[in-house]
């Protein structure tokens, strides 16, 4: 079991660098590793309020969220509610931007290599340098995750008690996560570009609500996720028409032009 959380925090860890680069963030991570630990749902619910912090953290600086994923996975799925599990697990966000930080420094000693290789167009090792540094990446997450995951018992039980001795610290955690979601959703919001993305979006929670109020959860799932992809690639196509079109210039006093 530990050697399948290494892989899958290692290809989390190329993902974000390389392809997709949403494999690590908390709503897709921790429903991965639900489905790993045997309980995907509980990580799922776990990793949608993860996510709003998330949002909220990217304000500062974009992090990598494996290990705060894989700590809420493991904290639902050993019993914790989604609230409690995806606060506890927020504080690991540090520790995966100092793991982010520290592999970017090592990094660095392959750069003279890479100006190297770019100067003289060797694009083999180019591309060897940019292997290189993208899989120690990986390693050092997969690892990470593999030593978080032996302990994942214990570390449940250990919040279990805290939580069961002081029951205030509860009710804090329960606060903090409504806030933290509260300013996810915010910055979700003030994200969404262009004028009719915003109206999709409500359309489709509106009627995803109605679903569930009539019992039919499934579908709605199936809608939200239907109108995230629409959403994506609406946006998408908006970008690309935009970086279609030619620069806008404007004739100023001296000849030359002035791109807007």
């Amino acid at each position: 079991m530990n050697f399948m959380i290494f892989i899958l925090a290692f290809v989390m860890a190329v993902d974000e660098n390389t392809c997709t680069r949403v494999l690590h963030r908390p709503l897709v991570a921790c429903t991965l590793f639900g489905m790993l630990l045997g309980n995907a749902p509980a990580a799922m619910a776990a990793g949608a309020v993860l996510e709003m912090s998330a949002i909220a953290f990217d304000i500062a600086r974009p992090s990598n969220y494996i290990l705060a994923s894989l700590a809420a996975a493991l904290l639902a799925v050993n019993g914790s509610d989604a609230a409690t599990a995806s606060i506890m697990a927020a504080g690991l966000f540090f520790a995966g931007l100092m793991l982010k930080s520290a592999v970017s420094l090592l990094s660095t000693v392959m750069l003279p290599g890479a100006r190297k290789a770019a100067e003289k167009r060797d694009e083999k090792g180019l591309f060897a340098g940019v292997l290189v540094s993208v899989l120690l990446y990986g390693i050092v997450f997969g690892a990470a995750a593999m030593w978080m995951a032996s302990f994942g018992e214990e570390a449940a039980q250990s919040v279990a008690d805290l939580l069961e001795t002081n029951g205030w610290i509860l009710s804090a955690v329960h606060t903090a996560a409504l806030l933290i979601s509260a300013i996810g959703i915010a910055v979700l919001f003030r994200n969404l570009s262009g004028n009719r993305i915003p109206g999709a979006f409500m359309g489709g929670f509106t009627m995803a609500a109605v679903l569930c109020a009539i019992g039919l959860d499934s579908a709605a799932a199936i809608l939200c996720g239907m109108v995230a992809f629409a959403i994506g690639a609406f946006d998408y196509h908006l970008r690309a028409v935009n970086n279609d079109k030619p620069a806008e210039t404007k004739e100023i006093k001296k000849g030359g032009a002035q791109w807007w």
